[in-house]
């Protein structure tokens, strides 16, 4: 972004493609950065939770992220944690959906040593045998940590931050983008489209990673809870609980899964029972 903070055309016109959370935060780092000396158009086919930031738990976590560099990983979470920590403290936490909250991650393996990113967030705990028996979790779990973390609840987040880039002069357009040369009135396109690189622009390094959950109303959970190989997790938002989950590599199928969703609740309610009866909000 600092390449183009020298920008003093105020009739440059930037053409975002992309309404999801990586759309919307560009459109606001350049109007933090440049000011009113770009123009700015988010245009997407799907805005708010319609798009796939809108079926996330908006949990800070580095996961699940390939192999790009270390230093890489450790440069965008801190950013992002101390944004989101920010925001918490601020007046706008209640309307952004944004909460600190504990984060708690259980393995069936001795953890030989902490994650890369573990300095980033407050209080890294890692936790022993000894400490997840304290929880009453089943003896195969050995190892884990705890760490403050924010979860951002998206059906309030993505409205705030559209009506923010609006409060700042930035359009938003309801429209599909076939091909990048078809925006020929931009001066500028940056594409955030996410896995609609794949048509948009041929990208078939984006790969769909499909994760199923299920919402419930739990509001005894304050906690994250993360069980691993299993991949069960609990995310507490401000009007109910998230509950997953998948993480299947390729596939790109949308519609809810009947086993996946026994796998979720049963998995879940041998770990903390007290779901079992926790009403379903949404499939």
């Amino acid at each position: 972004m600092s390449s183009i903070i020298n920008v003093t055309n105020n009739n440059m016109k930037v053409g975002i493609i992309g309404a999801g959370v990586i759309g919307l935060s560009v459109a606001s780092k350049i109007k933090e950065i440049i000011g009113n000396h770009m123009n700015i158009t988010i245009i997407a086919d799907k805005h708010g939770c319609g798009t796939t930031t809108g079926g996330c738990g908006g949990l800070w976590e580095p996961y699940n992220l390939g192999k790009p560099p270390i230093e890489d990983i450790n440069k965008w979470g801190q950013s992002t944690y101390n944004y989101f920590i920010k925001l918490c403290h601020s007046k706008d936490a209640g309307i952004s959906g944004c909460q600190m909250i504990t984060s708690y991650t259980f393995f069936e393996h001795p953890i030989e040593e902490p994650p890369a990113w573990s300095h980033i967030p407050s209080n890294f705990t890692l936790l022993t045998k000894d400490d997840i028996k304290k929880l009453y979790l089943p003896d195969r779990y050995i190892s884990g940590y705890s760490y403050l973390t924010v979860v951002a609840d998206q059906s309030y987040y993505l409205p705030y931050m559209r009506i923010k880039l609006e409060s700042l002069n930035v359009k938003f357009e309801h429209r599909t983008v076939d091909s990048l040369h078809s925006e020929l009135e931009y001066d500028i396109l940056i594409n955030c489209s996410g896995l609609g690189a794949t048509n948009l622009v041929g990208d078939t390094t984006m790969i769909p990673i499909r994760g199923q959950i299920l919402k419930v109303k739990a509001p005894w959970m304050k906690h994250v809870w993360n069980f691993e190989p299993s991949n069960h997790y609990v995310i507490p938002l401000l009007e109910y609980v998230v509950l997953g989950g998948t993480s299947q590599m390729g596939d790109e199928n949308t519609i809810t899964d009947k086993s996946d969703t026994e796998h979720i609740i049963d998995g879940l309610c041998e770990m903390l029972p007290s779901l079992r009866d926790a009403p379903v909000v949404r499939l």
